[in-house]
């Protein structure tokens, strides 16, 4: 499968269910009229989907098309995420080619970050306001860009690897962490340091600031949304990490040197 692009798609879930140590699927074979993603957390189950099929477990996603058999069957008792989502992006592919439209089981490049995803997923099970919608695409999209080859973009690749086990969990931890409304005391807290330790540790490892770094993250996730959704600055703000949209654009206007609004209309296809 050619995931190559599925980092560019937009998701809206229309749909979540977590489903626990369930022994068999109670349809071996369904259709549905929306995309749908399978995220096991344990447990295995069998899966066939046109031609791409195997077997999947945790570390794991699997997409189904609309209108495709999705022929499944459990291996051992499943705990999974089921979600059923809508992607203009990948409504429109599905119509063009298969290598432009992602199906069948995809690999997480950070089974960690996939862990901390899910632990949020939980906790919005059975919420439908509109943060939790909100909160839902947000994480669903950051699944399918652990699942892309465009994973690591640019500002990430060029991280320096660090000696320190220490140093690579705390920025393992800033990237999960990256579009919530955070505290670094709490963060440093977590590993026994004080800010300005983490800070200075930090800095001297991978020359930038933790602070600048988590905007950098943020500054790349806030130029997606807004060439690739409709959200509102204030939709916006709230999937990366920021109180409201006047500060989310104080701080884009300074590092990019145009509005949220100008960057959206000068860019966007």
């Amino acid at each position: 499968m050619d995931n190559l692009a599925l980092w560019s798609h937009t998701p809206t879930v229309i749909s979540y269910n977590y489903w626990q140590s369930i022994d068999r699927f109670q349809l071996s074979v369904d259709t549905y009229a929306n995309w749908v993603m399978f995220i096991p957390e344990s447990g295995r189950f069998s899966f066939r989907i046109a031609n791409q099929e195997g077997e999947s477990g945790f570390g794991r996603i699997v997409i189904c098309p609309p209108h495709i058999a999705f022929h499944r069957e459990t291996l051992e008792a499943l705990t999974f995420h089921f979600i059923m989502f809508h992607s203009n992006e990948m409504n429109t592919n599905i119509h063009a080619s298969e290598e432009s439209c992602p199906h069948g089981q995809l690999i997480i490049g950070d089974p960690e970050r996939l862990r901390s995803n899910l632990r949020l997923l939980r906790k919005l099970s059975g919420r439908s306001d509109q943060q939790a919608q909100l909160w839902k695409n947000t994480i669903i999209h950051d699944i399918l860009l652990l699942a892309s080859d465009h994973f690591n973009p640019l500002f990430q690749e060029s991280m320096p690897s660090a000696d320190d086990p220490v140093l690579e969990a705390i920025l393992e931890r800033l990237q999960t962490l990256a579009y919530t409304p955070f505290n670094i005391n709490s963060v440093a807290a977590e590993f026994g340091l004080s800010a300005v330790q983490l800070t200075r540790k930090f800095k001297q490892t991978f020359s930038v600031n933790p602070c600048e770094y988590i905007t950098t993250l943020r500054i790349h996730r806030i130029k997606s949304l807004l060439l690739e959704s409709d959200y509102t600055l204030q939709e916006i703000a709230v999937q990366c990490g920021y109180d409201n949209g006047y500060y989310l654009s104080r701080i884009f206007s300074s590092r990019v040197g145009v509005s949220p609004s100008d960057y959206r209309k000068n860019n966007k296809v």
